[in-house]
């Protein structure tokens, strides 16, 4: 895959950690709460889509991908509530689809 689509894939991971972050805001939970939803809302479609296909699973070989998460994590727990009230859950999620429409379509083929 090309450099553009491993930016794609980044982007795509930062997106879906902040909107599993977001949600354990909306909730009020903890720091931990906030890491584990980050991460799992950032690798879980993605190791279902590398299961079905028969890829290595992205996430376990590069140690960036779960550091992007907690970075991600903790600047949603830092953060003023303020920048994220309203419907930022739901951009987060739709940028998120969006990137990996096109990420999964091309590591499909």
């Amino acid at each position: 895959l090309g450099p553009a689509l491993e930016l794609l894939d980044l982007a795509g991971i930062a997106v879906f950690a902040a909107s599993g972050a977001l949600l354990a805001a909306e909730r009020r939970q903890t720091l931990v709460t906030f890491l584990f939803f980050a991460i799992v809302t950032a690798v879980g479609g993605g190791t279902a889509r590398d299961l079905l296909i028969g890829a290595p699973v992205f996430w376990m070989a590069q140690n960036r991908v779960l550091l992007i998460c907690i970075a991600v994590a903790l600047l949603v727990w830092v953060a003023p509530r303020r920048w994220w009230r309203g419907r930022a859950l739901l951009w987060f999620d739709a940028a998120g689809l969006a990137a990996y429409a096109t990420y999964g379509a091309a590591k499909g083929l």
